[in-house]
């Protein structure tokens, strides 16, 4: 797995004036890992929602992994295709070969 998800990803809102749907999600005080498109007012709780989703990406990650690894050594109750879920989410993110 990459060191991608070693990193602990945090949002940061944007407090200058007129910039407070402004959502950035950072790496850590100095690096930004993208900035976030806003819905300028319209849904601000799907907003946050959605800053806070990929800024627990790396996170997510890590541990739908060990998931993966748990399923790999499991056969009962549909865990091949969790498995296969599983799989193919980490590869679709490019943390997983």
């Amino acid at each position: 797995m990459s060191g991608l998800t070693q990193e602990r990803w945090f949002v940061s809102e944007d407090e200058r004036p007129g910039m407070e749907w402004n959502r950035h999600i950072m790496r850590d005080k100095n690096t930004a890992v993208c900035f976030m498109a806003h819905s300028a007012g319209r849904d601000p709780g799907a907003d946050a929602d959605r800053a806070n989703l990929i800024a627990a990406a790396p996170r997510l990650a890590e541990a739908l992994q060990r998931t993966l690894n748990y399923l790999s050594s499991y056969q009962g109750n549909g865990a091949a295709s969790a498995y296969d879920q599983a799989r193919a989410a980490l590869l679709a993110a490019g943390v997983a070969s």
